[in-house]
């Protein structure tokens, strides 16, 4: 009752499921994200539902589980039909062609997901433009703040171009529409229905462009039990039993990060490329409906059907915490007085295996970190230094890799569309 008070007045809520519930939730039922399959010797076993929602199709679930050495039949013929290019030597920057080079993105995002699944794309070579409102994206204001520019946005942001268009006018749809007849992606989180709203719905925009892949990632999806219900990452937690598995001393517990938006994005650049691999193909564009609440589902799936274990302990510590493996019950020495670094030696004495529990910021300054170019910083044109997030992808050939942040939104210039449709044309 609570839940429908609160709804009634706007406010993006949820009740705080138990992870031996999920299975109930109207909207979990209603995009058939559990599913049970045979399994060994006669038993069931609840697995996830397919995460792909698109026009071409639902992804494949798996009717059964699979039986020891069950393909050895068609490794063969698999081998045969195998070919690859030998790769260069090593990781590294290098000046080939990065593999999107010459895709454009058309991105209305806010806040992670969207924005994020399109930070990728942009490592990747492909051009993404970000559409902001007249007055820039709310993240921008967000602290902390390096000259009036934000961390948040400028990390999540970075290698992209942004345009100004104010989208509730003739004049910033009709740009809109021009900018889609040239694009190979439209992707987007706003509250679904936001664009069928300003009169760009699913066959409008295939009427402008047949071969667009569009992407729309909301908390409970574009099909959904509870129609444009809005949601954000902290009500998408409490939903899936992410809280209740994470709980302490029997309290739900939120994730620290925001989980479910870091997911939503991943899973979306996933599908993206999925679909980009699949038009030549189909020769026609898709539509992803990807639900976030779907994605933490799915991630919860390996508690679904597992027992606790207290293998796992704490030992605290003078300057934090070591994480301990155990046996079960077995009794940790007091360390309370010693460093973590002298916590380890005595529990290593002991053969248990531990390793210390790293501040963010001591995660940040790792060796490991820094080696792997996880962060790196850049200089804008005002002289402002940038740290910028570096790709968790390696490819051996190109390096995926945004060296720019993504600067101040600028107006709508014609010649960028009509050049925009002339370069489309010539491809």
């Amino acid at each position: 009752e609570c839940v429908d008070v609160l709804l009634a007045a706007d406010v993006a809520c949820g009740p705080i499921v138990r992870l031996s519930d999920i299975g109930a939730d109207a909207n979990v039922k209603h995009r058939d994200m559990i599913r049970e399959v045979d399994g060994p010797s006669s038993t069931t076993i609840r697995l996830p539902g397919a995460l792909l929602k698109a026009e071409s199709g639902s992804g494949r679930v798996a009717a059964s589980l699979p039986q020891p050495d069950d393909a050895r039949s068609g490794l063969d013929e698999l081998l045969a039909g195998w070919t690859t290019d030998t790769p260069a030597a090593g990781f590294g920057k290098t000046d080939a062609a990065k593999p999107l080079a010459g895709i454009r993105v058309i991105e209305i995002g806010q806040y992670t997901t969207a924005p994020l699944a399109c930070r990728h794309l942009a490592t990747l070579g492909a051009e993404v433009i970000k559409l902001e409102p007249p007055d820039g994206d709310a993240a921008r204001r967000w602290p902390p703040h390096n000259g009036d520019e934000s961390y948040f946005f400028t990390m999540s942001n970075a290698g992209k171009k942004s345009i100004a268009i104010d989208l509730r006018s003739e004049a910033g749809r009709a740009a809109f529409g021009d900018l889609l007849e040239t694009a190979d992606m439209l992707v987007e989180n706003l509250k679904p229905g936001s664009l069928a709203r300003l009169g760009f719905d699913l066959p409008r925009l295939r009427q402008i462009n047949p071969m667009l892949i569009y992407c729309a990632i909301s908390g409970f999806g574009a099909d959904s039990a509870y129609g444009q219900r809005p949601a954000f990452d902290t009500v998408l937690q409490a939903m899936s039993g992410m809280m209740d598995a994470n709980a302490g001393g029997g309290v739900p517990i939120k994730a620290g990060i925001s989980i479910c938006d870091v997911m939503g994005g991943e899973i979306g650049l996933f599908f993206l490329l999925a679909a980009l691999r699949n038009r030549p193909r189909a020769q026609r564009g898709d539509f992803i409906d990807l639900s976030m609440q779907d994605v933490a589902v799915w991630m919860t799936a390996p508690l679904w059907m597992s027992t606790p274990n207290d293998d796992l302990a704490m030992a605290e510590c003078s300057d934090g915490y070591v994480l301990v493996r155990r046996a079960s019950n077995t009794a940790l020495p007091d360390c309370s007085d010693s460093t973590r670094a002298e916590a380890m030696k005595i529990l290593r004495r002991q053969n248990l295996t531990c390793v210390p529990v790293n501040t963010i910021s001591e995660a940040a300054e790792a060796q490991q970190t820094q080696s792997r170019e996880l962060i790196f910083r850049v200089d804008d044109e005002r002289g402002l230094s940038w740290p910028l997030l570096g790709s968790p992808m390696r490819l051996a050939r190109t390096q995926p890799r945004s060296d720019r942040g993504i600067g101040k939104p600028q107006p709508l210039d014609r010649s960028t569309i009509d050049h925009a449709k002339n370069r489309a044309l010539q491809d």
